[in-house]
């Protein structure tokens, strides 16, 4: 019985020695571990760090149409040479722009030239400013005048009445056409200080605006 419980006390206290030999060589892989692990961990920690900072402000060109120019004046092509000698690429663009209306006082076509020329020679000889329409859609009608005022146009037509002639008032369409520069790749401030006093002195009705790009068409 004796020999018994020294047999179990001599392997309780192998075991406590093996226990103890073995702690540091645990300790030591775990921390060799762990620095073999660390430098895996930093970089990719220096990778989202990288790739989370904000990217730099990049400056974006702007597109700019400026005018307008008379259709005849070349003002808009000396300034697209201007602008291209600076790298800049730009296009006319042509815009029609309506306005008031002419009104024209006129008798409605007859049904024969002869009939037309009968009563522009009784017009006249009432010394009733006539003229014979001798194309369009009016064709052997009879003009008696344009005005740009339908005030004149309806006074006239009184007249003529007044006198047994049933006349008809048409609108005229007018119009005429700007000619502004479309330029793209300028600075968001568009022309400096300088070149927008040389080219707008005098003009007050000369402005540069910002405008889309993707209306901008390139310099062919």
């Amino acid at each position: 019985m004796r020999i018994f419980v020294l047999l179990m006390l001599f392997l309780n206290l192998s075991y406590v020695g093996w226990q103890l030999w073995d702690a540091p060589r645990s300790a030591l892989v775990m921390v060799q571990a762990a620095a073999e692990v660390a430098p895996v961990s930093l970089q990719l920690l220096t990778e989202v760090t990288s790739q989370a900072e904000p990217p730099g402000r990049i400056e974006t060109a702007s597109c700019f149409t400026i005018g307008p120019f008379g259709e005849d004046s070349g003002e808009g092509e000396r300034l697209q040479s201007y602008v291209g000698s600076l790298g800049y690429q730009s296009s006319l663009r042509f815009v029609e722009v309506m306005e008031e209306p002419d009104y024209w006082v006129h008798l409605p076509p007859f049904a024969s030239d002869a009939a037309a020329l009968r009563k522009l020679e009784e017009l006249r000889a009432k010394k009733i400013d006539s003229y014979l329409i001798n194309s369009g859609d009016l064709i052997r009608g009879i003009s008696l005048g344009l005005f740009s005022r339908r005030a004149f146009a309806l006074a006239l037509q009184e007249r003529l009445a007044s006198q047994g002639y049933a006349s008809v008032i048409a609108e005229v369409p007018r119009s005429y056409k700007e000619v502004w520069l479309d330029i793209s790749g300028l600075p968001p401030e568009g022309l400096n200080t300088v070149q927008w006093a040389e080219f707008s002195e005098g003009r007050a009705d000369f402005h540069q605006a910002e405008k889309l790009c993707e209306t901008i068409a390139p310099k062919l």
